[in-house]
């Protein structure tokens, strides 16, 4: 017989999110990415809210970004895929238009939400937030969790490509250099 897992909410969105990072930086197959994105963003708005933290995600704790009127359409926007990657019920036959980098803002926030909630500081979900940053220079600035010598280093590695990157950088976290 195979023991249980105890696994706290927590527990199981770091670890869908952590398989997100892991199959994002292997240029796996996006519909899981997302999938396992929005399982995790679920479970880390419901602790938040929970916690009294509030809401951790655009649209919803977006209110001062989106215009009032827009809102139910941004979260439409953001629903749409995630519902139709797990309902089939009202569209069997339907057909989605998926733009897999979408899912990159989906993922960068719930990495900062699970920081946020826990104090912890994961080497996929850190590495993660340095990528998104180094290709978005124009919407992004460093995470304040990565050194100035991660963010020295982290250039380099971005000739390797995504999967060398995140190779790269996760060694270079795992051991600690600063």
């Amino acid at each position: 017989m195979v023991p249980k897992l105890s696994i706290t909410k927590l527990d199981a969105a770091r670890r869908q999110m952590e398989t997100a990072v892991q199959l994002y930086a292997a240029d796996g197959e996006p519909v899981s990415i997302h999938t396992l994105t929005c399982a995790t963003r679920e479970v880390l708005s419901d602790v938040a809210k929970a916690r009294g933290a509030g809401p951790q995600f655009i649209p919803d704790s977006g209110a001062e970004y989106i215009r009032p009127e827009k809102l139910k359409d941004a979260r439409a926007i953001i629903r749409e895929p995630q519902n139709f990657f797990k309902h089939a019920k009202d569209d069997p036959d339907g057909v989605l238009e998926f733009p897999p980098g979408a899912t990159e803002l989906l993922l960068f926030e719930a990495c900062l939400s699970y920081q946020r909630l826990t104090g912890e500081t994961r080497p996929w979900l850190v590495t993660f937030s340095i990528w998104i940053t180094l290709q978005n220079p124009d919407l992004f600035r460093m995470p304040e969790h990565a050194s100035s010598r991660l963010a020295q280093l982290a250039p380099a590695f971005l000739a390797k490509g995504r999967s060398g990157f995140f190779g790269e950088m996760i060694e270079v976290l795992r051991l600690g250099v600063r």
